[in-house]
């Protein structure tokens, strides 16, 4: 259903947005006589920017 929401066909990740950031995940699998190998997983988060400003500094405190 996941791949399906994110437009079908193949992918080698998903990224969610939630709350806290974006959360990638991904893996690559092989079928073999159908058993299914994992031959990789991934996973990566980053974390939403909480505060963003400026320092002004007067240009007669730099000498």
């Amino acid at each position: 259903m996941v791949n399906l929401a994110c437009g079908g066909g193949e992918k080698d990740a998903v990224t969610f947005g939630h709350p806290s950031g974006v959360l990638k995940v991904g893996a690559t699998i092989l079928n073999q006589n159908g058993k299914f190998i994992v031959e990789s997983a991934s996973m990566s988060r980053s974390a939403r920017v909480i505060m963003e400003g400026n320092v002004c500094v007067p240009s007669d405190t730099m000498e």
